[in-house]
């Protein structure tokens, strides 16, 4: 009889100990669910916006009215602020002969209100002249400052650049017509430029 009394109080204490642990289980579980509920149901932060890139191509005119081709790509570090790599190209006839203008710089464009901007350029620019009775070159490095404004979209924009300066900095290598010593004067001179325009996507 001691006996089966023993095993029957062994038996209630295993399954005491059985059902206290299937619950001391579930409460973790429980608590887990509690906190993901939690965690679903709080005020979600907002997304950091992601940097966008852009692209743009535009065309405008030089102070001597020919006009260029341009393209340009960077990088939107803020709402004020955009900087980029600047690449250009023009040509013309002029005096029985052909002039060509390439550059490639680096752009700043900060607003000053939503739309309204100043823009910065340092150019680093090849100027050719070639024709069967002279050739003239220059390499330089040139800066330009300009005012315009740019209307922004989701995905897009368009801009203007109204008018701008442009001067030659620092003069890296020329040959120029020796029977027009004015050459140099002129490609370096202190320039106004004309109206640009532009569009683009932001990325």
């Amino acid at each position: 009889m001691k006996i089966k009394k023993i095993i029957s109080v062994l038996c209630k204490m295993l399954l005491l100990i059985a059902f206290s642990s299937m619950a001391l289980a579930d409460v973790p579980e429980v608590e887990k669910n509690a906190e993901e509920n939690k965690v679903e149901h709080r005020p979600k932060k907002e997304q950091k916006e992601k940097t966008p890139y852009y692209g743009e191509i535009g065309t405008g005119y030089y102070y001597d009215m020919y006009r260029f081709l341009e393209a340009e790509a960077g990088i939107c570090l803020s709402e004020k602020l955009r900087v980029g790599l600047n690449a250009r190209k023009a040509g013309y006839d002029r005096f029985g002969g052909y002039d060509t203008m390439e550059t490639l710089g680096a752009r700043g464009r900060f607003f000053l209100t939503k739309t309204f901007n100043l823009s910065s350029l340092v150019n680093y620019r090849r100027y050719r002249y070639d024709s069967s009775t002279a050739e003239e070159k220059l390499n330089d490095l040139t800066l330009s400052l300009s005012i315009g404004n740019m209307w922004q979209f989701e995905h897009f924009f368009i801009g203007a650049d109204w008018i701008g300066i442009d001067k030659s900095m620092i003069v890296f290598d020329k040959h120029l017509y020796e029977f027009y010593p004015d050459s140099e004067k002129d490609l370096t001179a202190f320039k106004v430029n004309l109206l640009q325009l532009y569009l683009g996507i932001k990325f």
